[in-house]
């Protein structure tokens, strides 16, 4: 009895390691981003995709517990490694296994979702490992995830071209919100020794740098229609429910940079992101 008391303690801390529903928010988004390309079906391809993908994420979850060790004994005490449900050995074993039949899950669907579950998989490790603290370098990693997302979803059911607009704009849009994610932790970040943007060059300067990223979004974003890929719903739901929403943010943290009203912004660029998808969707 006390021995299966142990195999479910292990395998309950096993699964909280992998943030379920986190992954299953990835499983939808995967989803949504084959949505898009207009050819949605639950064939053996997506099924795949969506399995994999949340393989690989899982994989990740475990992974970054793994590296943030010594801040969850101090922040986190309760997460299944530092309070001793799971050794550190076997969550990092448990992270190669996600990893690998994640990347063989993704190699049964084609040649191009395997090496972009290869690419994601290192990524991923690269960020927990060395750059997750670094200026820029983490923020581009962690955008270039989102951006691999939509790729991925247009490999998977052969519609790749639908999926480049939606990748740029995931790409540029995640590098924002992250750097206001920065400088809204610039305070935090430097208790822990982060070495972040904005703790390197100032709040102001990582403010010129958001505004420059989100103003060449709102260019982007009437590429699409210009050349004839969207229709005008698209463009529509895009400059009224996207470009106006950015202008009116870049200008509410110009006017009130406090870290408060960035974790503000932060959350309705979060919103904004899915007006975007509709406007893609509805295009």
């Amino acid at each position: 009895m006390i021995f299966n008391s142990k195999i479910n303690i292990k395998i309950a801390a096993l699964l909280e390691l992998t943030r379920p529903f986190n992954n299953l928010i990835l499983g939808l988004s995967i989803l949504l981003a084959i949505g898009l390309t207009g050819h949605l079906t639950f064939s053996m391809p997506v099924i795949l995709a969506v399995f994999s993908a949340i393989l690989i994420a899982a994989g990740g979850n475990v992974y970054n517990d793994c590296c943030d060790l010594a801040a969850d004994r101090l922040n986190k005490p309760r997460r299944p490694i530092p309070s001793g449900r799971i050794s550190p050995r076997d969550a990092r074993l448990w992270a190669g296994i996600l990893f690998f039949v994640g990347c063989g899950a993704a190699g049964m669907i084609t040649l191009a979702n395997f090496f972009i579950a290869i690419m994601v998989t290192a990524s991923l490790i690269a960020y927990d490992y060395r750059y997750k603290n670094r200026p820029l370098v983490g923020n581009i990693i962690v955008a270039f995830l989102t951006a691999c997302a939509f790729l991925y979803a247009g490999f998977a059911v052969n519609r790749i071209t639908e999926t480049v607009v939606p990748a740029l704009f995931s790409f540029f849009f995640h590098l924002g919100r992250e750097l206001v994610k920065d400088a809204e932790d610039m305070e935090g970040d430097k208790t822990q020794g982060a070495l972040t943007l904005p703790i390197l060059y100032g709040k102001k300067t990582t403010m010129i740098a958001i505004s420059v990223i989100y103003t060449a979004v709102i260019i982007l974003t009437w590429v699409p229609f210009y050349l004839g890929f969207y229709s005008w719903r698209y463009f529509i739901v895009l400059l009224i429910g996207v470009d106006a929403a950015l202008l009116y943010l870049l200008y509410r943290m110009w006017r009130d940079p406090r870290t408060d009203n960035l974790g503000r912004i932060a959350r309705y660029l979060k919103y904004d992101m899915l007006i975007g998808l509709l406007a893609l969707y509805l295009g």
